[in-house]
């Protein structure tokens, strides 16, 4: 056979690989553990501004912290919020059984129902997870 004319010459480097695979898997979990981290703070400053009724500046205070919009500060607060109401939300999110898109998702569609969800969903969803 020729030079350059074996039929499957090597062409993927398994270990490069798997090493890239798990520097991502890495990367995702510590993004969680800082979103979840993010959230935990965003509650706190929450708290202290609700206790002097200042808690619709929440967003605000976020965004400029965070130099992001008020909308986006407005979600997080939103998310922060959802999570910490149902059992075991916020765990979820920081040990990386939710990533950051699935909390966005499931703020989205669980917020307006939270009171119902949260002593009906979210305790078949934590069961099913373990």
């Amino acid at each position: 056979m020729a030079v350059g004319q074996q039929v499957l010459p090597p062409v993927l480097d398994v270990g490069a690989m798997t090493a890239a695979q798990a520097e991502l898997l890495a990367c995702g979990r510590v993004r969680s553990v800082g979103h979840a981290r993010q959230l935990r703070a965003v509650l706190v400053m929450h708290g202290v501004l609700g206790r002097v009724r200042a808690g619709d500046s929440t967003a605000a205070e976020v965004a400029l912290l965070l130099s992001v919009s008020e909308f986006a500060a407005r979600v997080l607060l939103e998310q922060a919020v959802l999570l910490s109401a149902l059992t075991g939300g916020l765990e979820a999110v920081e040990s990386g059984l939710l990533g950051i898109e699935q909390a966005v998702l499931l703020t989205r569609r669980l917020a307006p129902d939270l009171p119902r969800v949260s002593w009906t969903m979210f305790p078949r969803l934590s069961y099913a997870a373990s």
